[in-house]
């Protein structure tokens, strides 16, 4: 190799901003022989002048002709070395002229991005969050109603208190299965940078346990308390020029009206055994109390039986402690069905006010549990 120095072109150095920086130096290399090739010339330029992927910098202490610039030195760190071009100027000799043009740019996703204050920030994890807010349409059993009109006599008195309860028909058998309708949840979902995101505390099939009001850029819903589950999550860790590596999270809520906790109707075609039924040896239970047995031996449940003594044929409603509803002291009285509520043991129940993915789009007197 015989090149013997370089110097910043006349016209150089040259930049343009179209929301990401780039960079464009063109330097002048002098080769005391006409044998030199490109291949030659990138090679001084990687050894003498910079090398992929170097920040761009431009100042006195990198040039050493006596046409660079000089004072301070001009540079950018988000701008790194990303195409080096080496052509032979027509006509030159002893020195030969070579042109080396030097292009730095951003790496994808080094520009400036909005902070949710509508600021600018070259930060990635101090970007606004995205947000979408919709919902899916879904037919579903319907496991509770309010009766409004159709029956007469005793059926009607017994359903018609205003509660929601199982839909029955006049004779007060429930349908099963229950009858369908059309229903809609919401789904919100959330993309955001964030420096670091912990996978053992936001997962999927967790429910928050107190309201989350989510109010951003006019968009507001408010998740009450064992509504939302989140249900989709991903993470994708990106390397960033400036700060190193950070992640880029999505996750998707379901928000549900009905909450998440399963509310089952207590029925059944036998009853528990209290004080005074069949000990199943001839007598009777006593001194047990509710026990629902005295010993080993004693049968726990009992048929509900219809009164010509023969087991009903379908679930009947129980009170809520393993007796039938339809035995209450006042059997012309309206009876209020009871449900057993029940926590899914796949599920986490979890306060989402504490999650740094949520903590720009929230409002922070989300703080009522139930």
């Amino acid at each position: 190799m015989s090149f013997a120095g370089h110097e910043i072109a006349a016209t150089s150095p040259t930049g343009q901003y179209n929301g990401n920086y780039t960079f464009k130096v063109t330097w002048r290399l002098f080769a005391s022989s006409g044998d030199d090739g490109p291949d030659a010339a990138l090679d001084y330029v990687s050894l003498n002048i910079a090398q992929w992927e170097d920040k761009y910098r431009l100042g006195s202490e990198t040039i050493s002709s006596s046409s660079s610039p000089g004072g301070t030195v001009d540079s950018n760190d988000r701008a790194e070395l990303s195409d080096v071009s080496v052509s032979r100027v027509q006509g030159s000799a002893d020195p030969w002229v070579w042109l080396a043009v030097l292009t730095y740019t951003e790496p994808a996703g080094a520009g400036d991005g909005e902070k949710p204050d509508g600021s600018t920030s070259g930060d990635p994890t101090d970007f606004a969050a995205e947000i979408e807010v919709s919902t899916v349409h879904y037919t579903k059993p319907c496991e509770k109603a309010r009766y409004v009109s159709g029956y007469n006599g005793v059926a009607e008195t017994l359903v018609d208190d205003g509660n929601p309860r199982p839909i029955v028909n006049s004779a007060l058998c429930v349908y099963d299965p229950p009858p369908e309708i059309d229903s809609h949840r919401f789904v919100i979902r959330i993309k955001k940078n964030l420096a670091a995101i912990d996978f053992d505390t936001v997962k999927p099939n967790a429910v928050n346990t107190y309201d989350v009001i989510v109010n951003y850029r006019g968009v507001k819903k408010t998740i009450p308390a064992y509504q939302g589950k989140t249900r989709d999550i991903s993470a994708m860790p990106v390397k960033h020029p400036v700060i190193g590596w950070y992640v880029q999270v999505q996750m998707f809520i379901d928000v549900d009206p009905q909450n998440y906790w399963l509310e089952i109707l207590d029925r059944g075609f036998s009853a528990r055994m209290m004080e005074g039924d069949p000990d199943g040896k001839g007598g009777t239970i006593t001194g047990s109390g509710t026990r629902a047995m005295t010993d080993g031996s004693c049968p726990q449940r009992r048929l509900i039986d219809q009164t010509t003594g023969a087991p009903i044929s379908e679930p009947a409603m129980l009170d809520g402690n393993g007796q039938p509803l339809h035995e209450a002291a006042d059997k012309n009285a309206a009876k209020t069905p009871v449900y057993g509520t029940w926590e899914a043991s796949e599920y986490t129940y979890t306060n989402f006010n504490d999650w740094p993915i949520l903590w720009d789009l929230i409002d922070t007197d989300s703080s009522s549990s139930r």
